[in-house]
């Protein structure tokens, strides 16, 4: 499939919005639980200590997850409207040419028509 330049920024936009509420929410509960018991708990507020940070780990493994998969597939439409392969992405990797494909992404107009990676 092929996401425009508007798409492609919306869906972005949302993502952080969504990356950063994930975030905020781990952070707030982090404090609430501090708030709580201080910086030195008591025997139970320990286990409680221990259940939130193997949740947090669990939701930070989830959202990376998430944010690879959702990373990978806004950038491969994206560059299918462009008119270039999905492979192209790997040059994500290499230091000052993924600024210049990042911006290439948010700036260049998308093939009208059809392409080789449809309509």
């Amino acid at each position: 499939g092929r996401l425009g330049r508007q798409e492609y920024t919306a869906y972005n936009l949302c993502y952080i919005f969504f990356l950063f509420g994930g975030i905020f929410l781990l952070v707030v509960l982090w404090l609430a639980l501090l708030l709580t018991f201080g910086t030195k708990p008591p025997q139970s507020a320990r286990e409680a200590w221990a259940g939130l940070s193997i949740f947090a780990i669990i939701i930070i493994l989830l959202l990376t997850l998430f944010s690879i998969f959702f990373s990978l597939s806004l950038g491969v439409r994206r560059l299918h409207d462009i008119g270039l392969s999905g492979w192209h992405l790997l040059w994500s990797f290499v230091p000052f040419v993924s600024a210049y494909l990042s911006f290439t992404m948010l700036l260049r107009r998308g093939t009208t028509g059809t392409n080789s990676h449809g309509t």
